[in-house]
């Protein structure tokens, strides 16, 4: 019969020898295969247009008379998906013309948004629709022709127009816009303080 440090060492090399095991297999199966997923994932990645850099232009005077709606709230909520949708749809058959233009006003919450949400069109595009005319002497934007997988937020390409706006001098107004264009290209306008 073996002794109990007999029956420790026995138990001690078999745990040593599993321990060896998992990290052989850990090495040679397991570490290449991530390597080979990240560098899979980096290269879709600057493939579709991830790496490019926001570049941050000078529009011309900007004039927007819109038809839409104003809200505010959460950006999940089922009434801003239906706004935005309605108004999709009212450009696709043509009663409105694009792009589809999102106002944001900011907000103090971050939950929440403070938005107009609108396309051009006149007053006979049906009841329900109110006006909102954005004019300015110019601004800056940046054009996001990214796959929409790796598209940077609009809060953060506002931030950058922001800080490019600092570093130019140049006061811009309180509010930001978003341009949605039916090829899925984006645009984010921040216009000049009057």
């Amino acid at each position: 019969m073996p002794s109990i440090g007999e029956i420790v060492q026995i138990e001690y090399a078999f745990t040593d020898r599993n321990q060896f095991f998992v990290l052989k297999f850990f090495l040679n199966k397991v570490l290449p295969m991530a390597g080979i997923l990240a560098f899979i994932g980096l290269f879709s990645y600057w493939y579709l247009g991830g790496f490019e850099p926001l570049n941050v232009e000078e529009s011309g005077a900007l004039d927007y008379p819109l038809m839409g709606k104003y809200y505010e709230g959460s950006p999940n909520a089922a009434d801003f998906r239906e706004i935005f949708e309605s108004l999709r749809d009212q450009i696709k058959s043509g009663q409105m013309q694009g792009p589809l233009v999102l106002v944001d006003y900011g907000s103090e919450d971050s939950e929440l948004i403070q938005v107009f949400v609108g396309a051009q069109g006149d007053s006979s595009v049906g009841a329900g629709w109110e006006r909102n005319h954005i004019r300015s002497s110019g601004g800056y934007e940046v054009s996001l022709g990214q796959q929409v997988m790796v598209k940077p937020r609009p809060e953060e390409v506002v931030q950058e127009i922001r800080n490019f706006a600092d570093q130019k001098g140049r006061k811009l107004a309180n509010y930001s816009l978003e341009l949605y264009f039916e090829n899925e290209e984006i645009k984010v306008q921040v216009p000049f303080q009057p």
